[in-house]
């Protein structure tokens, strides 16, 4: 797999995490927020710094995040 093809699937996975965030807070599932921002933040703590911004970045153009 290219590079270009890993930073493709990474992007896409980390707009589903910020689509499915955003949903569990349009339903007010504070349960399901609170156990998504726990796996986001063991997932993150894999990633490089550089990674790490352009997932938060995703986050925060998708307004999950300030």
């Amino acid at each position: 797999m290219s590079q270009d093809q890993v930073d493709s699937v990474a992007q896409q996975s980390a707009g589903l995490i910020a689509l499915a965030v955003g949903l569990a807070y349009k339903w007010e599932k504070k349960d399901l927020v609170d156990r998504m921002q726990i796996w986001i933040q063991d997932f993150t703590k894999s990633m490089s710094d550089e990674e790490r911004t352009e997932f938060n970045g995703i986050l925060r153009n998708a307004g999950l995040v300030e």
